[in-house]
């Protein structure tokens, strides 16, 4: 089965983002901890 991939989003004001990489991961997705700049400034793509 392929895994699911996610994107947890970092930054000033959003919490949690490494509680919710390890709830991510335990539950078997592919998880990507990404500043929200970077995908802001389309540095990164979702």
């Amino acid at each position: 089965m392929k895994r699911v991939k996610a994107l947890v989003l970092t930054g000033y004001g959003l919490n949690c983002d490494y509680e919710t990489h390890y709830c991510l991961e335990s539950a078997g997705a592919d998880c990507e901890r990404v500043h929200i700049n970077e995908v802001l400034n389309r540095s990164k793509e979702m």
